[in-house]
């Protein structure tokens, strides 16, 4: 008889023991499909996750969708506002939590920002940096008790810093509240992304701003929401922060998808692609190939923001434009949902992520130039390493 359960209970560990190394044999062959092949099954990778290979591991384990899922769920059926480093809001909004940023640190960048406003100044370039909205709203925190967050302090700090150096500062927090719009209708419930409608919301105070400074017309067709269809995908994407915690603890978001009912033309810089702003800058076909039951069982891919967005920030020429004007976008994956009407506004709009030099500025030329990143969490002095001596 103890032979038998002595026989049972190492049939029971091996089995065990078989089990995890199958799984981990299955999620090491996936990561390196990955590495080989550049067939991706990943969330967006930031430093904050830890080194970029063992990022890649835990983003590719095998049923690693199934078990975030589990967890999640159990988290949510107790009540718990956090897992894996993200927050639930009360309200349901999933943020990441960050510390007050170092005085140094802030001062090193702003006053980096400065100087390349008075460089800019100097050639007659219109400069405009915005401050992106935090996911916990400054005018409604909707923070767990116990939880804080030093995301708006800190974004209050950079934007007095910028002020008091003289640059023009859109904080669309602020312009938000005033214009009395809910920030979180304006902001994924599962992303760090402001969504579409913001995108656009952001592109018409630019806008503003831009037909003024510049003396120029954008066509008024462009800057009416009117003339767009717009499409809701609903429980479609699952943002960074969703497959960092599973659909079931902080759900699924809509999808909205903004397409002009007007004409668009444009060829990009390098006159490789033409087409219009459907095809060219936004990219529908991961939405048309998945069917319901992909969307519940797939949605660990890399998310529908960057798939249908990815393309808009480039180097465009606007065949159709109403002016003859150049603007260059200095931003990070937040331009994505803004750039696409920027593209279509102007002559030849240019996207880039820091790194600024003398030289790129004069070959640009441009006539403005719009900065805009998300800091929630960090604030990377690479985007702030300008060479313009």
């Amino acid at each position: 008889m103890k032979d038998t359960k002595k026989l049972s209970a190492v049939i029971l560990i091996t089995g065990f023991i078989l089990f995890v190394l199958l799984i981990g044999a299955k999620s090491y062959l996936k990561v390196m499909d990955f590495y080989i092949n550049d067939l991706p099954d990943t969330i967006e990778w930031t430093s904050e996750l830890g080194s970029r290979f063992e990022s890649d591991f835990a983003a590719s384990f095998f049923m690693k969708p199934e078990f975030i899922n589990l967890n999640g769920l159990m988290r949510n059926l107790m009540g718990q506002h956090e897992m894996n480093r993200v927050v639930k809001l009360d309200n349901g909004y999933l943020t990441v939590t960050c510390e007050p940023f170092e005085e140094e640190l802030i001062k090193n960048n702003t006053d980096n920002v400065i100087r390349l406003k008075n460089y800019l100044e100097e050639r007659g370039i219109v400069f405009i940096y915005a401050i992106t909205p935090n996911t916990s709203c400054k005018y409604d925190p909707e923070l767990p008790e116990g939880i804080y967050d030093y995301g708006n302090e800190n974004f209050d700090r950079i934007a007095m810093a910028l002020r008091r150096g003289g640059v023009r500062v859109i904080d669309f927090r602020d312009e938000l509240y005033a214009d009395g719009i809910d920030a979180y209708d304006m902001m994924y419930r599962t992303d760090h992304h402001w969504n579409t409608r913001m995108g656009f919301y952001a592109y018409s105070k630019f806008a503003d701003i831009l037909e003024e400074e510049l003396d120029c017309e954008i066509d008024p067709k462009v800057r009416d929401l009117s003339n767009y269809k717009i499409k809701t995908y609903r429980k479609w994407h699952l943002g960074s922060r969703g497959q960092r915690t599973g659909r079931f603890f902080g759900g699924v978001d809509d999808f909205d998808l903004i397409i002009p009912q007007f004409e668009t033309h444009l060829i990009s810089a390098d006159g490789e692609d033409e087409g219009e702003y459907k095809g060219l800058l936004v990219k529908t076909a991961s939405l048309k190939e998945k069917d319901l039951n992909r969307v519940m069982n797939d949605l660990n891919n890399r998310s529908t923001y960057d798939m249908v967005l990815e393309d808009s920030q480039g180097d465009y020429i606007n065949l159709n434009s109403h002016n003859d004007k150049s603007i260059l976008v200095v931003s990070d994956s937040f331009g994505k949902a803004v750039c696409p009407f920027m593209d279509i506004s102007f002559q030849h709009v240019r996207s880039k992520e820091g790194y600024l030099t003398a030289d790129f500025i004069e070959e640009a030329a441009p006539d403005a130039v719009v900065m805009f990143y998300d800091f929630s969490t960090s604030y990377d002095p690479d985007y702030f390493d300008y060479q313009l001596d």
